[in-house]
């Protein structure tokens, strides 16, 4: 999780402040990106998606805690299975000419994938030549619960114990097919292996990690 964390940070920091206006985050949750990164976010346009009602406990701990938040944030209700991703930004201020950063932590296997698929199709139609999605992935076998591994087990009985459990689960070897059919490129992949050797160094550098997710970045 700390990997995925700093994947998705370093995206934002490759794409901002001079490359992209706008920043999505898709299904935000309480990812504080949007304040952690206001030294090069003040002058982009920051959307925060998510379902009403985890948006709506997110403001008011945001208004408990924090003073003077950003005023380039704008926060937009939307279930990803019911609601119109399209509509719901737009109304909120979103241009999709300009080129944008999708960030879509944890998200994608709690979806069907007609919403996964509905979402690529949205980012690809909706943003500026050269705009980013980042995103990452469970395998199929974590979804399903055939995984093996110990911990994929576990999380596959909690999820389903919760009343969330897992829908949409892909091989490493079949992102860049269904990218490619949305029309995207410059597909980066990255397994949990590459996100330990990219960033845990030094004291961290022995540090276990699960090699349960997957990571890519692809360009529309």
């Amino acid at each position: 999780l700390l990997g995925r964390v700093r994947f998705m940070n370093e995206c934002i920091k490759e794409c901002f402040p001079t490359d992209c206006t706008q920043l999505v985050i898709l299904g935000a949750g309480y990812d504080m990106s949007a304040y952690c990164f206001q030294d090069i976010l003040n002058k982009a346009k920051v959307f925060e998606v998510d379902h009403p009602s985890t948006q709506t406990d997110k403001l008011t701990k945001i208004k408990m805690n924090i003073e003077n938040s950003p005023n380039n944030i704008s926060y937009v209700p939307v279930d990803f299975e019911k609601d119109d991703l399209e509509e719901s930004l737009i109304a909120r201020g979103y241009v999709p000419s300009e080129k944008t950063l999708f960030i879509w932590e944890g998200v994608t296997y709690y979806l069907e994938k007609k919403s996964v698929r509905q979402t690529l199709q949205f980012v690809v139609e909706n943003s500026g030549s050269g705009s980013k999605l980042a995103f990452d992935y469970y395998p199929p076998e974590i979804v399903d619960g055939t995984s093996k591994d110990k911990l994929g087990k576990s999380m596959y009985e909690l999820v389903k114990k919760i009343g969330e459990p897992y829908k949409f689960g892909i091989n490493v070897k079949d992102i860049d097919g269904l990218l490619r059919e949305h029309r995207f490129s410059h597909i980066q992949k990255y397994s949990s292996i590459d996100i330990r050797n990219l960033y845990f160094h030094g004291d961290n550098k022995k540090r276990k990690v699960s090699d349960l997710w997957n990571f890519v970045c692809a360009t529309t």
